[in-house]
């Protein structure tokens, strides 16, 4: 199993489209490598990624990443991973995850036998790559007991294997949840123990500032035609209504059960002007639009949603 090397510098202004950050360097490896993710559109915030820098060359194993649902915890690492091309592992965790996916187990072949796998945490680990555990705190505590060790950097033995894990340079566990006051976190999620908490750095993720999802949104009402004289009221009424959508998910009493993700905006604004057509029946392209650019709302949250909306948009 190859170990992962760095091959040479770059700027990360270069690479995050930062144009302040021209004169930081930052290790990088070669492109087309093995489980780097692909480069996908991505407004990097200075300030997250500042953040998120700072975990990286401090030496430190693993960074929890907190914030509500669809904030972009997930996009960031992996976009982070892309734009350096670097692998990163990534795991979908639910309740049924085990250690045994974490770390290895022998599974039977088509001969009869049986051959032993290891699981996606020691792989990274042994060839000192990145590990996103997405939706970590689904996972069941006992599960990431396995996992102090190695996240500290200590060897491991395999007790399956006789092998003993000695995690390589770079290694670095990614976990991501959504916040303990999220509406959303009462379906299959986990509180750890204090002695998991405590092998993480911390870091809160927020929804981009509205001055960065408004060029966004444009950047997308570019490409589908809108003309650019409608595209800052459009942006600007999408993002405002984004905001009153996140902020009414907290307020005790509210109907809304999720929010809005940047990922929904691009979409309602693609479909604002693919629908456009829809005003010759006297209806809201920018409501007909919405309701299908963000799906699944209950009618009671689709009701306040176009109240608030009216609000908005006058």
């Amino acid at each position: 199993m190859a170990t992962f090397v760095p091959s040479k510098k770059i700027s990360m202004g270069e690479s995050f489209g930062i144009p302040a950050l021209n004169q930081v360097e930052i290790m990088i490896g070669e492109s087309g490598g093995a489980n780097v993710p692909p480069v996908e559109e991505y407004s990097f915030d200075k300030d997250r990624l500042g953040e998120f820098f700072v975990f990286w060359l401090s030496g430190l194993k693993a960074l929890k990443l907190k914030g509500d649902p669809a904030a972009g915890k997930t996009s960031l690492v992996s976009q982070w991973h892309a734009r350096l091309n670097w692998p990163l592992y990534s795991l979908s965790c639910n309740d049924r995850t085990t250690a045994d996916d974490l770390i290895g187990q022998f599974i039977p072949q088509g001969d009869g036998t049986f051959k032993f796998f290891y699981g996606v945490v020691a792989r990274a680990a042994m060839e000192g790559v990145s590990v996103l555990l997405d939706e970590g705190n689904a996972l069941e505590p006992n599960a990431m007991l396995a996992l102090h060790m190695l996240m500290e950097g200590y060897p491991v033995y395999v007790p399956q294997t006789g092998e003993t894990i000695y995690p390589q340079p770079n290694f670095r566990v990614f976990f991501t949840e959504n916040c303990l006051a999220s509406k959303l976190a009462v379906a299959g999620r986990h509180l750890h123990d204090a002695s998991t908490d405590d092998r993480f750095m911390e870091m809160n993720v927020d929804y981009l500032k509205p001055e960065v999802e408004i060029q966004v949104v444009k950047r997308h009402l570019t490409k589908v035609g809108m003309p650019a004289d409608q595209q800052e009221m459009v942006a600007d009424v999408m993002v405002k209504m984004a905001n009153r959508i996140r902020s009414l998910y907290h307020v005790d009493g509210s109907t809304v059960i999720k929010p809005m993700s940047t990922r929904v905006l691009k979409r309602w604004a693609v479909l604002a002007w693919g629908f456009r057509g829809v005003s010759k029946r006297n209806e809201d392209p920018m409501l007909f639009s919405l309701q299908r650019a963000f799906g699944g709302l209950t009618p009671e949250m689709w009701a306040e949603v176009k109240a608030e909306y009216s609000k908005i948009a006058g």
